[in-house]
């Protein structure tokens, strides 16, 4: 597909000087395919897809004349993004209760050819619009709009050499993104990846059908179900964010010119104030801001820890509250999560407060209250009544990011919400013949290995304990001798069910990691490849944050 820059200017021009809707049609076939595809990528879903695309064409009616014709593409993929997003929350309200009534609720799919992909496509779209929109323009261009390095060059008004030096840096910082939040690809499978899976056929007909809607939208007739509610809250907040930043600016400088006045009136004393290092410098003070601070709940289960004299016997406080030791970073905010009318009971409200103080701890049965957080861990979990188990399996859905290091119940039916937060199938429990420790081969890349990343078939030893199955997920660690591991009831594992000590998956759009580290310990090996900050990066991992 040939489109040049000169086309977008004049169909832009034409549809807002004279309102031809004809201008308007040709923009939403040549970039329609592409807008559906961001959003299908993002929604999973063909009918909120169509919603989705459809809010974003209103919005470049509203948007047009504000837009430059360079950036379209970019504009586009950007908005698509923006729209998705806020249409992703009302979405799953509307569908969770369905799918869990169905037992639609999606794996990320095993290890396979696609896997690169898999991982990928959540977080292409987000990592487009974090790229500048010369490096977003390129990319959309030469994959997106599937245009060859020669028509790129003549659409952005430079020489071939050229266009390809910008591509090439375009996609190293979109590795370098991707890297950061977990996800390893070489540039030139990124590049494969992009050009055979990026974009994908629209439905027949869609494209006609949103622009007529469109337009309708425009002239004040009803749009598609949720789509001009979506257009006018991608405006509205459009509108807020540059009202903010009018409203930053005049503080930042009435407070820059408090800060001049004190600094002045003040200078006379500072000679007096005594020096807070060697070399009279003061030692630099670095805060993180309440909000940017990851939202992690650490859930209690004071129905382990007071439950069954066989669980207790085993799991107690001390093994729940590992990860909370663990995770005591100026990064991380701690947020206790209880079960129903469990918080006021004497111990656990003691260790609340020694542990969470100033913290109201968050109801693990309620599934709003749950999406308030990014990222919850269980650890040492193991009586989790079933209302818990529904709302963590809704709020993992949604999006929420779960470490799951020991999360299950002795309830009837726990089967299928064990193997879904697992990310395996045919799954029990296991664990190492009288703890004794086990030879595991590392058989995943992942940043999240630390200095082990790359060394694909490295054995270390530990002892285990945790799930046992076939994996739908990423493994990274697998154990090899799987003759010295019993599950649960004196069983041996079948062909194909191993042990993964470390895992990852998705559950919706929920990032998983299971661990199966016995005494509910990381292996110092895996610590160390990390630096001490093993538990933390996973915590940004699941997270989607850049692991630091």
């Amino acid at each position: 597909m040939t489109t040049s820059v000169q086309d977008d200017a004049e169909c832009l021009r034409a549809f807002v000087q004279r309102r031809d809707e004809s201008a308007f049609r040709q923009l939403v076939e040549r970039y329609g395919k592409i807008v559906y595809s961001a959003a299908h990528r993002q929604a999973r879903d063909p009918q909120t897809a169509e919603d989705i695309t459809q809010a974003v064409f209103i919005v470049l009616i509203r948007k047009a004349a504000a837009i430059k014709p360079e950036t379209l593409p970019g504009w586009l993929v950007k908005t698509t993004y923006l729209v998705a997003r806020a249409a992703h929350r009302e979405q799953m309200r509307r569908t969770r209760r369905e799918s869990i009534a169905a037992g639609a609720w999606p794996f990320m799919g095993e290890a396979s050819p696609d896997s690169d992909w898999l991982e990928m496509s959540p977080l292409l779209d987000e990592a487009l619009c974090r790229l500048s929109a010369k490096d977003r323009n390129v990319i959309c261009l030469r994959f997106l709009e599937e245009m060859t390095i020669r028509e790129v060059a003549v659409a952005l008004g430079t020489t071939e050499r050229a266009a390809s030096k910008r591509l090439e840096r375009a996609i190293a910082r979109l590795r370098r993104d991707f890297a950061a939040r977990g996800v390893t690809i070489a540039g030139a499978a990124l590049a494969a990846a992009l050009s055979t899976r990026a974009t994908q056929p629209c439905p027949p007909g869609l494209l006609e059908a949103i622009a007529a809607k469109a337009l309708g939208a425009s002239h004040g007739a009803a749009a598609a179900s949720g789509a001009s509610a979506l257009a006018k809250g991608i405006i509205l907040m459009a509108s807020a964010k540059k009202a903010a930043i009018a409203a930053a600016i005049i503080l930042l400088l009435l407070v820059t010119a408090s800060t001049v006045f004190v600094l002045k009136s003040s200078q006379s004393d500072s000679d007096q104030t005594p020096a807070a290092s060697e070399n009279g410098r003061a030692a630099p003070v670095t805060a993180i801001p309440v909000s940017d601070r990851i939202k992690v709940g650490i859930y209690l289960s004071d129905y382990t820890a007071n439950g069954p004299h066989w669980i207790t016997s085993n799991y107690g406080w001390s093994d729940q509250l590992i990860p909370v030791r663990a995770l005591r970073d100026p990064s991380i905010e701690l947020i206790p999560v209880v079960e129903p009318e469990t918080a006021t009971r004497p111990e656990l409200a003691r260790l609340l407060s020694i542990n969470f103080p100033h913290k109201t701890p968050i109801d693990g049965s309620n599934p709003e209250d749950l999406e308030k957080l990014e990222v919850l861990v269980a650890q040492a979990a193991h009586n989790v009544p079933w209302n818990v188990q529904q709302a963590v399996l809704r709020a993992v859905h949604d999006g929420v990011g779960f470490l799951n290091r020991g999360f299950m119940t002795v309830t009837p039916g726990y089967t299928s919400v064990y193997a879904s937060l697992s990310g395996m199938e045919d799954v029990s429990y296991g664990w190492s013949n009288n703890y004794m420790r086990l030879k595991c081969e590392i058989v995943g890349d992942h940043p999240l290995l630390g200095d082990l990343a790359g060394q694909k078939g490295k054995t270390i030893m530990t002892d285990l304990a945790g799930p046992v199955g076939v994996a739908r997920g990423i493994p990274l660690i697998r154990v090899s001798d799987m003759q010295n591991v019993t599950l649960h009831g004196g069983q041996k594992a079948e062909a194909g069910q191993y042990m993964y000590p470390f895992l990852l998956s998705q559950y919706g759009r929920g990032r998983i990691m299971v661990f199966a580290f016995a005494h509910y310990k990381v292996p110092p090996v895996l610590d160390n490849a990390n630096h001490g900050r093993f538990y933390i990066h996973c915590v940004q991992w699941l997270a989607g944050r850049p692991l630091n």
